[in-house]
């Protein structure tokens, strides 16, 4: 697989339709190609392939004449195990296969550094040593805020039908900005190589993150701190009544155990410069 391109010309990308990638695609410059489900509509001024990541003919046409591959497609731990493996790990191989030499780059989590905490955990750590023994370059995302993305509607869903909003205590998270995200991604098309882990610039326990969040929605909802035992425990039963529940015992694990600080080498690599809380919360 090739090193760093200079500036990419034609950059295929899986996951468009996420969060991420509509971030990456507003920022976006060049041409792209996006892998899109059957049924569903691509972002505007990008060619679509109609496929996903189990059609090995749609992997082929998205990557034909692409210099470069951003992979953010994934199964998250809403899904379960069976699915998440199969899209995270035997997804990203055949995208692999099918890009061959061209440059790779791969949304993995900061949950990969402990693939004990859960099967995306662990799914993401296989997806990340497929992607690296290929030569392309990985990155680590911890939470993500902004604008529609999964923990931050949680949080504001439950503020708008409870006083007291749940929030495991745990340690430190250091959550990143989507947009911040987003530019992260588009710097490794053309720069850097190996793993990178991302993280926000500031600390804060997950309640005060919660806080912070309800506080730039209007919200007049509060944030209850609570125990990280009993949290994943009473997420477990509703897992067994509530398949597919967006509160996984594997999200809460996760949560409580935090998130490292940000490689050096992505602030010089990947020029990467992640805004503050107070900046990513104003203007709501």
């Amino acid at each position: 697989m090739t090193g760093p391109i200079g500036e990419p010309g034609v950059v295929a990308i899986t996951g468009a339709t996420g969060r991420l990638g509509r971030a990456a695609l507003r920022a976006r410059e060049g041409s792209w190609r996006a892998l899109i489900r059957r049924g569903s509509v691509a972002p505007p001024g990008v060619e679509a392939v109609a496929g996903d990541l189990g059609d090995r003919d749609a992997l082929a046409d998205l990557v034909r004449g692409a210099d470069v591959v951003l992979h953010l497609a994934t199964a998250m731990g809403s899904s379960d195990a069976g699915d998440m493996f199969e899209v995270n790990v035997a997804g990203t191989r055949r995208l692999l296969e099918a890009a061959g030499e061209r440059r790779v780059v791969f949304t993995s989590s900061v949950a990969a550094r402990d693939p004990s905490l859960g099967a995306y955990a662990a799914s993401k750590a296989q997806a990340e040593r497929l992607v690296l023994e290929a030569g392309g370059v990985v990155l680590r995302l911890p939470v993500l805020y902004g604008v529609g993305t999964q923990v931050e509607a949680a949080i504001l869903g439950l503020g708008q039908r409870l006083p007291l909003v749940p929030a495991i205590r745990g340690r430190d998270l250091r959550p990143l900005h989507l947009d911040d995200a987003a530019a992260a991604c588009l710097a490794a098309l053309s720069a850097g190589e190996g793993t990178y882990t991302l993280a926000g610039p500031e600390a804060l326990s997950f309640p005060d993150f919660a806080r912070a969040l309800l506080r730039a929605s209007g919200s007049r909802s509060r944030a209850l701190p609570l125990p990280a035992g009993p949290m994943i425990a009473a997420a477990g039963i509703l897992e067994r009544v509530w398949p597919g529940s967006p509160v996984s015992r594997e999200s809460l694990r996760a949560a409580s155990a935090g998130t490292p600080p940000a490689d050096r080498r992505a602030h010089t690599d990947l020029a990467f410069a992640p805004r503050g809380i107070a900046a990513g919360v104003a203007g709501r």
